[in-house]
C-alpha cells in the first residue's frame, strides 16, 4: 500500500506540474499497475486468513480435512 499510494502522489504532483507526457510520467503510471495489483493480491490473500470458513464442515471435503488435522 505503501509503494501504491507514493506513486499515486508523484503521478499527482507531476500531472499538476504539467508533466503528463514525460517518459517519468509515463513509467510511473504503468509501475502503478504492477503495485496496485501486488496490494490488491496481498489484500486477498490475507481476507481469506480472516477466520470466515467457506468451507462447510459436514462436506466431503470438510469431513476429510477434520480427519487428517490434528
Amino acid at each position: 500500500m505503501t509503494n501504491t499510494n507514493k506513486a499515486l502522489d508523484i503521478l499527482e504532483q507531476l500531472l499538476k506540474g504539467g508533466k503528463a507526457a514525460t517518459p517519468e510520467y509515463a513509467e510511473l503510471k504503468r509501475r502503478l499497475g504492477w503495485e496496485f495489483n501486488g496490494m490488491r493480491l496481498h489484500e486477498y490473500y490475507f481476507e481469506n486468513l480472516g477466520g470466515r470458513a467457506h468451507l462447510a464442515a459436514d462436506g466431503r471435503l470438510g469431513k476429510k480435512m477434520v480427519y487428517y488435522l490434528p
